[in-house]
């Protein structure tokens, strides 16, 4: 009997991971029995799930006996602080920030500790060589299973990793805590861009040989309708924060000159911002903010309302899935030459736009390809063909789960 464990931020529950619905399917096809133990999330909603998948919620945040685990394991702490301090470019911030990266790592290890039990009362007489550890990002779970091996769990771990999880100019500090550490000990590192595994392996070429591209997946659902006459529909779906750009999105729609329905999908904390920013939207732009909703909700739209592009601007992203269902759909699409994007948009499916664009001059290319290509069947085919050859969730999902299914093999 086959058992995959999958440690997620909050998936299966309502507000996490949506887009692992559709990789969850393939995994439960795979395995006998798939294991979550979500982080967080466990007040809301359960999503619905296959019926050999069971969740845990096993609560990460237990007290810390200080004096107990720095008696059992002040060898881990001294170790990781060394190692980080003999390998990390960042090696004095360990000794400027010492109390935040000594809380977080005892947090962390304490967490390891319970998990560790945790997992060894599943595998109580069974045979631990038919479980599979896959945890879907490389962040907290990925550090608590690494330190988990580290204090003796016998058994190594997968990891997905996408954009923020190793991108560290995300992070306030700038660097990512014991990384340097922590990259021993996941059996394969599965990134979902090709970005994002030269990225890595660039940073840490004495990993590179467990560093692959795995790339994710959506369903096909069917065709986009196309319009004809007026208005243009423009969609952008994205969360409304800082990297995704939001105000620059308003900015570079108003200069459209073509009649306009343009519908945004997505919440965040700059959300007030933003829908001020639209009340002085020209005259020639119908704006309809649908906020947050999950991702049958847009599919839905999709195959009821005509969409001639999609248009992300962030300034970082790994390979959204905003995009794979656009493209699954036949629709065009436009993003900003950064992290994996350029592996998704390029001439076949849309317009790459420079990661600085210029607003006005940016319009007037948008308009010429909403003129001239975002209803043309055939590039629309050709969009869609796009997907089918690389972002097909049978294709990339069964593979990578049957992969996953065969120890040492993904």
């Amino acid at each position: 009997m086959k058992t995959l464990c999958l440690f997620t931020n909050q998936f299966p529950y309502k507000g996490g991971e949506t887009f692992l619905e559709t990789e969850i399917n393939y995994l439960s096809k795979s395995f006998d029995q798939v294991i979550i133990y979500p982080m967080s999330g466990f007040e809301n909603e359960l999503l619905p799930i296959p019926n050999n998948v069971k969740v845990v919620n096993y609560n990460i945040q237990q007290p810390v006996y200080l004096r107990k685990l720095v008696l059992n394991y002040g060898w881990v702490i001294a170790q990781w602080f060394l190692l980080e301090f003999i390998k990390s470019p960042f090696r004095f911030k360990y000794i400027s920030q010492f109390n935040w990266n000594f809380k977080r790592l005892v947090g962390l290890l304490n967490a390891a500790v319970g998990i560790k039990k945790e997992l060894e009362k599943e595998w109580l007489n069974k045979d631990v060589k038919s479980y599979k550890i896959y945890t879907y990002w490389f962040n907290d779970w990925a550090s608590i299973l690494a330190l988990a091996n580290c204090i003796g769990l016998k058994k190594s771990f997968v990891t997905r990793v996408h954009l923020y999880d190793f991108e560290e100019a995300f992070y306030v500090r700038k660097y990512l805590p014991f990384r340097r550490t922590e990259m021993k000990y996941p059996e394969k590192i599965l990134a979902i861009s090709d970005y994002a595994s030269n990225y890595l392996k660039n940073m840490f070429p004495q990993y590179a040989y467990k560093i692959h591209t795995s790339k994710l997946g959506v369903e096909d659902i069917g065709y986009n309708p196309i319009a004809e006459g007026n208005p243009y529909t423009i969609v952008s779906c994205s969360s409304l924060t800082w990297y995704k750009r939001p105000l620059k999105l308003v900015e570079l729609i108003s200069e459209l000159k073509v009649p306009i329905k343009w519908v945004h999908f997505g919440d965040g904390d700059m959300k007030d911002q933003f829908l001020d920013k639209t009340m002085e939207l020209p005259d020639n732009i119908e704006f309809i903010w649908k906020g947050q909703v999950s991702n049958s909700v847009v599919t839905q739209f999709y195959k009821e309302n005509n969409v001639d592009l999609l248009v992300n601007v962030s300034s970082f992203e790994g390979i959204p899935v905003s995009l794979m269902e656009a493209i699954s759909f036949g629709i065009p699409i436009v993003g900003c030459n950064v992290c994996g994007q350029p592996e998704i948009v390029n001439n076949q499916t849309g317009l790459l736009l420079d990661s600085n664009f210029e607003s006005s001059n940016t319009a007037d290319k948008i308009q010429v390809f909403l003129l001239e290509k975002s209803r043309n069947q055939l590039f629309r085919s050709n969009v869609k063909g796009f997907w089918k050859d690389n972002f097909n969730a049978e294709r990339n999902y069964t593979k990578f789960s049957n992969q996953l299914r065969i120890a040492d093999s993904v």
